[in-house]
């Protein structure tokens, strides 16, 4: 149970990064 929920947390954590690296990849190109 416990490693399920890390393993949802690193998961959330590296959508997140990736998601906003490409957005601030997209402002900078503005």
């Amino acid at each position: 149970m416990v490693t399920r929920h890390v393993y949802l947390v690193n998961e959330l954590s590296n959508r997140w990064n990736s998601a906003f690296r490409y957005l601030s990849l997209y402002l900078t190109n503005l």
